[in-house]
Parts: structure tokens; C-alpha cells; sequence
């Protein structure tokens, strides 16, 4: 079993072991490099000035909050369907995992012992038979993940889905539902999915921005300079490491604390899009990322009736 070091967790497939040796760690000063220059702070400034600008043109625009609602009133008639949305992005990441042979995450690498496990709870989620057993037993492989490694807690969204999933019923559509097959679910707590949802998601979010771009600095910024991000927005890597570092964290923030989680959960699901079309990521092992953040545009983020 090989257990990745958690630096280079994300940056794997860009950084090679050397680069990782030399470059994890903190470093304070490449976070503050940025505000040694003027336009960078201009930078900043502008843009927290553009997002309050728009969001008080929002507020304050009619037309668009009546569009905006209807549009959300609709995403919740699809409530029904929320279920299934989490049966089949947790079975997808389950199956990627297996056939990666690496447990939850492809941080925790070689455990192709748990191969057949894993592809086994995901195509019974994918199949809708013996659904109760299947969310257990992804709940157990997320525990077994996190024992090994703290990291997983930057996957936080998995445990959160396979939590979710035994509020409610899900086996339908699907093999359970066709036969009648019981599922063992505790009903009373299912209004309160949209709050554990955004507790997954947002605590990965805001973990990976604290350990990945504020603890370990100088590894993100070194996979910036390779990646050729700076030709895309012409600033320094620090510059990089920061504003991405920030943002990530702020969308982690809102999340949790459930601030427009349905638009912040647009929003999160746009730049995870663009990242991997540029970066051209595995996407199986980020599955529940996309599955969660569907389901929070769909319910929004406070309790809900299903």
C-alpha cells in the first residue's frame, strides 16, 4: 500500500516526487509576496468591488430576482430525483476507486485488496439493489480511508452523500423498488440533507484551500509555473496561490454556513468545470463534488420537505 504524501495530493499526476520533497512545507513569504506590489492589492480590491457591485445590482434589479426565483422554484420540484442524483454519483466514485485501485481517493494508492469491494457497493448503488447495505458499506470505506490518512478529509463531500443517502429512501428507480426489497432509513431526519450536504462540501472545500494553498505554498506555486496558468491571468504564482487559495475558501465558507448556497453551489460547479477541461483531471474521484453541489442547487441549503 502506498500512502501519497498528502502535499502532493492533487498535484500528483503534474508534480514528481523531487519537486515534492523540495517544495511542501509552509512558507509565509510567498503568501505575503503579493502585497508587496501595488497591483496586486488593486487587483484584489477590484474585483471584491466587482462581486459587491453585482450582487447589489442583483438585489436590487426586479426582473432578475423573478426570473432567478422561478428558476429555483423549478430546480425544487426536482426534489424527488435527489436521491437517485446521490446513488449514482457515489456509486460512480466507488467503481472509479476500485478500478484505481485506491481507496476513496487516489491520495490512498494500492489498495487494490478493497478493489472488489468498493466495485461491488457501487454497482449495487448503481443497480438500486440492497441499497442499505451498499450506503453502509461506503460509509465503512470512507472511515477505513480517513484512518489512514487526514487528507481524506479534503473528500469530505463522500461521507456526506453516504450519510444523506440513510435519510432517505433511494431505492427508486431501481432493482429494490421493482421487487420490493425493504430499505432501512431513519425518515425523520431527511429536511435536514441539504444542512449535511453543505457541511461535506464546504469543509473540503475550505480544508484544500488551508492545507494545499496556505500550508503548502511554494508546491502549488510550482505547479502554476509548470502549468502555464500565467498565461492565462498574467500574475506572479504566488499571486496564483493566494487568489485561488481565497476563493476556494470563501466558497467552502458559504457553503457552510449556507450563504446562497444555491447560487454559490452554481458557481463552485462552473470554476470545478473549467478546472477540468484546463488541468484535464480524473473526474470519478471528484464525482460527489458534482453530485453534492446538484443536489444543494436543487434543495438550497436550508432544512427541506422531500
Amino acid at each position: 500500500m502506498k500512502f501519497i504524501n498528502t502535499a502532493e495530493a492533487h498535484v500528483l499526476y503534474i508534480a514528481d516526487d523531487a519537486a515534492v520533497r523540495e517544495y511542501s512545507g509552509a512558507n509565509p513569504a510567498t503568501l505575503s509576496e503579493p502585497f508587496n506590489h501595488t497591483g496586486n492589492i488593486v487587483m484584489m480590491l477590484y474585483v471584491a468591488f466587482l462581486v459587491v457591485i453585482n450582487f447589489l445590482m442583483f438585489k436590487k434589479t426586479p426582473t432578475l430576482q423573478k426570473k432567478t426565483n422561478k428558476i429555483l422554484m423549478t430546480a425544487l420540484s426536482y426534489a424527488d430525483v435527489v436521491p437517485w442524483i446521490l446513488r449514482l454519483s457515489l456509486g460512480i466514485a466507488l467503481i472509479g476507486s476500485g478500478i484505481g485501485g485506491w481507496l476513496v481517493t487516489p491520495v490512498l494508492s494500492g489498495f487494490d485488496i478493497f478493489s472488489a469491494a468498493q466495485m461491488a457497493f457501487g454497482f449495487l448503488l448503481l443497480s438500486g439493489f440492497l441499497t442499505t447495505f451498499a450506503i453502509l458499506g461506503a460509509n465503512l470505506i470512507f472511515l477505513m480511508a480517513l484512518s489512514q490518512s487526514f487528507y481524506v478529509l479534503g473528500s469530505l463531500e463522500f461521507l456526506a452523500m453516504s450519510a444523506a443517502l440513510l435519510l432517505l429512501d433511494a431505492r427508486r428507480p431501481g432493482i429494490d423498488h421493482l421487487l420490493g426489497i425493504p430499505s432501512f432509513y431513519y425518515n425523520k431526519w431527511k429536511k435536514w440533507i441539504p444542512v449535511i450536504l453543505r457541511i461535506g462540501v464546504g469543509t473540503s472545500f475550505i480544508f484544500l484551500a488551508v492545507y494545499e494553498k496556505f500550508m503548502n505554498p511554494d508546491l502549488a506555486a510550482y505547479v502554476v509555473e509548470i502549468t502555464n496558468l500565467q498565461q492565462v491571468i498574467n500574475v506572479s504564482p504566488a499571486m496564483w496561490v493566494l487568489g485561488t487559495g481565497i476563493v476556494e475558501f470563501l466558497l467552502g465558507a458559504f457553503l457552510l454556513f449556507g450563504f446562497y448556497t444555491r447560487a454559490v453551489a452554481a458557481i463552485t460547479t462552473i470554476v470545478l468545470a473549467l478546472s477540468f477541461f484546463y488541468f484535464g483531471e480524473e473526474v470519478t474521484s471528484h464525482i460527489t463534488l458534482f453530485g453534492s453541489l446538484s443536489a444543494l442547487f436543487i434543495l438550497g441549503g436550508r432544512k427541506v420537505k422531500f
